[in-house]
């Protein structure tokens, strides 16, 4: 049988800063829930419970990165690297934000989470104060065969 609704499905934003330390791979924490569709998000962790294929997304805004240096966000299942992108900064710039998206074929206990890491120096902070500049989510593809 093929599914053919997008649920489960999340969306996730911070409500503050969290602070990252220079060349540290370090999970970033996600609080407000702006969609949940079946309870699935939890601890900063997207555990499906129904098997196939997921869309999942994910965006982090470091503030304050100097000139030539570079942001990283990366999605980690069950604790493993899977995917990453990283973004340079250029003169004057004072923002990385990079961004992931993959589609990943996850178990119903499989479990995604996003990680960050910057190369600026010292400590730089994901921005959060609840607003869009960092997000999170997933959603399952319609259509897709839900065994693999």
């Amino acid at each position: 049988m093929v599914a053919t609704i997008n649920t489960p499905a999340f969306a996730v934003t911070k409500s503050a800063d969290q602070t990252v330390s220079d060349n540290t791979l370090t999970t970033i924490t996600f609080d407000t829930e702006d969609l949940d569709s079946d309870g699935t998000f939890a601890s900063n962790r997207f555990t499906p419970a129904i098997a196939g294929y997921y869309f999942i997304f994910a965006l982090l805004a470091f503030d304050e990165i100097n000139d030539g240096k570079t942001g990283y966000c990366a999605i980690y299942k069950n604790g493993s690297h899977f995917f990453s992108q990283a973004i340079g900064t250029g003169n004057n710039t004072q923002l990385a934000v990079p961004s992931v998206a993959a589609t990943i074929y996850l178990d119903d206990n499989d479990y995604v989470e996003i990680y960050g890491q910057h190369n600026h120096g010292s400590n730089r902070n994901v921005i959060g104060n609840s607003t869009t500049e960092s997000f999170f989510g997933a959603f399952r593809i319609s259509g897709a065969p839900t065994t693999q």
